[in-house]
């Protein structure tokens, strides 16, 4: 049998600002061969590159995504794929068919000619008249027209739904050796929207091999169990639309956040893209501290300061989109020498950094030509009680603040922040005009580099 391999991705593109979010599903395809015999048929392999489902959020804009097929090897025929509603998934599926009043595509087949590598169909969605906090489904199966050519691996679920635009983010920041991070997908506003946008898993570390004269990202055994289980528990919180953001520490040791040289930076920041784009996550966070001082001399090293962090912030951002980390996010926390960030090669740190986060008791310091969309207006220490009421979180969406933060909220031990009733529903009246709803359910932490995936009632 001839093998040929098939790959195929469907990217998501926001006319203006809606997001994408990925996991990988395999799907298996029943195989028929119409009835030929196995050396007659040319086998294809439809992959779609962790892309088999794909969440479409839409925040008061249309998204467009294109459905790409990608041939291994150049074929000598001309091959025809029909692009089809997936009938069978309908039939199991818990979600309405997305109306063709909400999509368009510009054509049912691929066509790749002999001797071309791929073809593309593009999906647009429009959101104008979308209900809100509904999902629809818009399950696609790719078939080859002619007899003889076996498509495997051939659908793609698009998962569509309109998201209220949301003037003011919520970011939680849990300590992970304590709280499992599914908790925050459970806190829902009234129409059924995640209270939370952002989580930060707190903390992986930047680490120093004098051995091997080599920084390195280490992750503990806790952090290491969720890069390994991404699919159990940091891809759920991103099919509903929260990004999911590596928190970078210093771990006691020369390597730091801001003492990096232009070439180290460079070099960590590729391994750490590199682990971004394995484990499908949306960006990193840093927090410049708990390092000493840097090696003198050390090629890797270089004063400790703000030029030196805002140098690996810069190459983080740029060693993501090589990576194709798709809205690929650098945040900061104002700590150590991460405050006022200057440019990095004349180029401006609103083009590099999405985020900044202020210290407890603070806001948010920006540098360069932001403006307070990228700060936090109020952060919030949970472990000592620290909370907004409803006409604080008013008063800094009012502000122009872009961000509020929360720092380890455990629903283990802290039930006064969840629920209806709760400190995130005070500050959701105040933001967004709406409480939070009851909890339904909570997860645990069970042990060092334990989580435990099973929903407990609340």
């Amino acid at each position: 049998m001839k093998k040929l391999m098939l790959f195929a991705a469907a990217g998501l593109m926001a006319m203006a600002c809606s997001t994408k979010y990925l996991e990988p599903e395999v799907i298996p395809d029943p195989n028929p061969t119409h009835g030929l015999e196995p050396s007659e048929v040319v086998e294809l392999t439809f992959s779609a590159a962790n892309q088999n489902e794909v969440v479409v959020r839409m925040k008061g804009s249309d998204a467009s995504s294109t459905l790409t097929a990608v041939l291994a090897e150049e074929l000598e025929d001309d091959i025809v794929l029909n692009v089809s509603l997936d009938r069978e998934y309908l039939l199991d599926a818990a979600e309405d068919l997305l109306p063709t009043d909400f999509y368009d595509m510009d054509g049912d087949i691929i066509e790749i000619e002999a001797g071309e590598r791929g073809g593309e169909i593009n999906v647009d969605f429009y959101v104008e008249d979308m209900p809100f906090a509904k999902t629809y489904v818009l399950p696609l199966i790719l078939e080859p027209e002619s007899a003889g050519v076996v498509c495997k691996e051939n659908r793609v679920v698009y998962k569509v739904s309109r998201a209220p635009q949301k003037d003011i983010e919520m970011i939680a920041f849990p300590e992970v050796n304590n709280i499992n991070p599914l908790n925050y997908g459970e806190v829902l506003l009234k129409d059924g929207t995640p209270f939370f946008d952002y989580v930060v898993l707190f903390a992986y570390n930047i680490n120093y091999n004098a051995a091997e004269d080599r920084v390195y990202l280490h992750s503990n055994p806790n952090c290491q169990a969720l890069l390994d289980e991404s699919e159990t528990y940091l891809q759920p919180l991103r099919r509903k639309g929260i990004k999911v953001l590596m928190g970078l520490l210093g771990n006691h040791d020369a390597a730091g956040l801001a003492q990096l040289s232009d070439w180290g930076a460079k070099e960590f920041a590729k391994e750490v893209a590199a682990a971004i784009k394995k484990y499908g996550m949306d960006g990193v966070n840093l927090d410049d501290e708990y390092s000493t001082s840097p090696i003198s001399g050390n090629k890797w090293f270089a004063s400790h300061g703000a030029a030196a962090g805002s140098r690996l912030c810069y190459e983080l951002k740029q060693a993501m989109k090589e990576a194709k980390c798709d809205d690929s996010i650098v945040s900061i926390f104002n700590c150590g020498a991460l405050y006022t960030m200057p440019a990095v090669d004349g180029h401006d740190p609103s083009e590099f950094i999405d985020q900044c986060v202020g210290n407890y008791g603070g806001r948010g310091r920006t540098s360069g030509s932001m403006t307070k969309k990228w700060a936090t207006g109020g952060s919030y220490e949970c472990n000592d009680g620290d909370y907004a009421s409803a006409s604080t979180a008013k008063s800094i969406k009012n502000d122009g603040y872009g961000f509020m933060m929360y720092f380890n909220p455990d629903p283990a031990s802290m039930r006064g922040y969840f629920g209806e009733n709760g400190y995130f529903s005070q500050a959701a009246q105040g933001a967004y005009g709406q409480k939070c709803q009851p909890m339904k359910q909570w997860y645990k932490k069970i042990g060092e580099g334990e989580y435990d995936p099973k929903p407990y009632n609340w």
